[in-house]
């Protein structure tokens, strides 16, 4: 998927009115529940008052102030049901205003890496869709909540805190989160803020595409290994293709046979767990490998790496047939060589060395240390489809940065 350029004025009026209608919704909601809170406080001491009349003039429970045994209903406008509700000076009104204001800007990059990242993993290349289809959500919950009295709070909470009226924490915190969800609209929307606001978007998109297909990966091995049997696509010819029942899953010892199998194969002897480091330092500057061949033109390759051991190819073997048979998915029928990209296994299979400077074979005489390259988890090659036994085998396959 291509990463959105940045955020719309359109997501931005989105993120803004929600982080200002969500402030105003929660705000009120926690004053509610103090409220009540207090009201089942003062109900549970009225209750021990009439088990135990005494208890009032043994000083065992403290009288309930008459301002408290009223219902929220019948409480004087000017009596705080909490410390919520209690009046804030000047100094009040700009502290809770500035912690709303943090929190505003904070849901605002929330809501916006959030759904590019949720749009990304649910939708993989249909994510600005289904980006689309959520901000058209938020419009639509937004402009409910400024019908069904929203819009009345924020002007009330407004009007309390620019004047000189002792406000509320509710409405200086709703005020300082709606301020700062529109700071954040704003500077989102221009200049240097647009450039970090399109570096969010795009690493939290990128971030859902890749655990996407992290997740594609795992299901299909483990479906794989359940499984037992599989169905694998068999090459034809012209536009004919069919399936046939795969051969039971070959145990570990057949997967290390299926390494050696392709006529061409030349996985372990140049990617092998036998494989040293000096072999590959030597390959890194020459172009030779272990087991004396040379690329065309006696070229270097980019990376010279192997596998830790030889069971780490052997699991790599497993994912690697897991990625042929997924981009299988895309290729014509008649395909019997597939080339995968470097793969995630999910764990550490080997290690390398970058080249010094060009592929240039002349370029061995270059001094200097090798980049070693630790803890590769990725896992590259070639396959060619063997007919006699219904499988994929490995041209080649290597550990990849």
């Amino acid at each position: 998927m291509r990463a959105r350029r940045g955020a719309s004025s359109f997501e931005m009026l989105a993120v803004v009115t929600l982080v200002a209608l969500g402030s105003v919704a929660a705000m009120h909601t926690l004053r509610d529940s103090v409220v009540r809170s207090v009201d089942a406080v003062r109900a549970a001491i009225e209750s021990l008052s009439a088990l135990n009349p005494g208890a009032f003039e043994r000083g065992q429970v403290p009288a309930t102030p008459a301002s408290a045994s009223a219902t929220p209903s019948e409480r004087a406008p000017d009596t705080p049901a909490s410390r919520g509700e209690e009046g804030l000076g000047t100094g009040g009104k700009v502290l809770v205003g500035l912690a709303g204001a943090a929190t505003g800007v904070a849901v605002g990059i929330g809501v916006t890496a959030g759904t590019a990242y949720v749009a990304s993993l649910a939708c993989g290349p249909a994510a600005p869709v289904c980006a689309g289809a959520v901000t058209l959500g938020l419009l639509g919950y937004a402009g409910y909540e400024l019908y069904n009295g929203g819009f009345a709070q924020l002007r009330g909470a407004f009007g309390r805190v620019f004047s000189t009226q002792r406000a509320s924490v509710a409405d200086a915190f709703t005020v300082g989160a709606t301020l700062g969800g529109i700071a954040y609209g704003a500077g989102a929307s221009f200049g240097r803020g647009a450039a970090l606001q399109r570096g969010l978007v795009a690493r939290a998109a990128r971030a859902g595409l890749e655990q996407r297909d992290a997740i594609a990966r795992r299901l299909a091995t483990a479906q794989a290994a359940r499984a037992g049997t599989a169905s694998q696509r068999i090459p034809g010819s012209g536009d004919a293709e069919h399936a046939i029942d795969e051969l039971p899953r070959p145990g570990a010892s057949d997967d290390l046979a299926a390494l050696t199998r392709d006529p061409d194969a030349h996985t372990l002897a140049r990617h092998g767990g036998s494989v040293t480091d000096e072999q590959l330092q030597y390959r890194a500057r020459t172009g030779v490998a272990p087991d004396g061949s040379t690329l065309a033109g006696g070229k270097i390759p980019p990376i010279s790496s192997a596998f830790n051991s030889d069971a780490d190819a052997v699991r790599a073997l497993a994912v690697a047939r897991a990625e042929v048979q997924r981009k299988l998915a895309t290729m014509p029928a008649g395909t019997t060589v597939v080339r995968i990209d470097p793969v995630d296994t999910g764990s550490v299979i080997g290690r390398g060395f970058r080249r010094i400077g060009s592929s240039n074979p002349n370029n061995h005489a270059l001094l200097g240390p090798l980049q070693r390259l630790d803890n590769l988890t990725r896992v590259q090659g070639t396959f060619r489809y063997n007919p006699t036994t219904g499988t994929w085998d490995p041209i080649t396959m290597f550990p990849a940065p």
